[in-house]
């Protein structure tokens, strides 16, 4: 009993991969290990959670502490490690991605079916004064090779201005106006600058 006391703070250690493709369907994997202070533990029951659907599926670990859960739909998951004698063990906010990329990162609908951004360039149209946001242009490629061209117009902005010492720095906060290939809708614009002396930005704007 001394010694299961000791190990009540048993280890969970959780390895997420994702990028595989089974029929139409985009799904993932995770594969993780139990362990405690003195290695890895057999015979866990370990329950995997999907956080948005609450849908469980179960799994008891090998001999050398492991387990697999294959064909794990994208979203964001939970595993829940039980032994008794071992307090049990949780992590929760594991990412299960997509073959599409990580869709965390910026992704597409287009066509029936999805894609992660895989490149942005964003050119910068300002004001004569050099300063104000007005027009930012948007060309995102996505891993289909799919190429997206937005353009936002910037149509009021609230500037927020701090001097200090021999520069300063300012906050253009805008609404803006967003179209893409017709559609249209709204957002927030928010541009930060440190200025010199001369109130000019200290970092080029493109």
């Amino acid at each position: 009993m001394r010694f299961r006391a000791a190990l009540i703070g048993a280890l969970l250690v959780v390895v997420a991969t994702a990028g595989s493709v089974f029929g139409q369907g985009f799904q993932g994997g995770i594969r993780g290990s139990i362990k405690d202070a003195g290695g890895v533990i057999p015979g866990v029951e370990v329950t995997l959670t999907n956080e948005q659907t609450n849908i469980k599926r179960s799994s008891i670990t090998n001999e050398r502490g492991e387990f697999v859960f294959a064909n794990v739909d994208p979203g964001n998951e939970g595993v829940n490690a039980t032994l008794q004698g071992y307090k049990t063990a949780d992590r929760g906010g594991i990412r299960i991605g997509t073959d599409s990329g990580d869709l965390h990162r910026g992704w597409v609908w287009r066509d029936g079916e999805y894609s992660s951004i895989r490149d942005w360039d964003v050119k910068t149209e300002l004001a004569d004064d050099g300063i104000t946001h007005r027009v930012s242009h948007v060309r995102a490629s996505d891993k289909l090779g799919r190429v997206h061209e937005l353009r936002a117009d910037v149509v009021r902005v609230a500037p927020h201005r701090m001097d200090h010492g021999n520069g300063g720095s300012i906050l253009n906060e805008g609404l803006a106006r967003w179209t893409y290939e017709g559609r249209t809708g709204w957002g927030i614009s928010e541009y930060l600058h440190t200025l010199d002396a001369d109130g000019r930005p200290t970092i080029p704007i493109e």
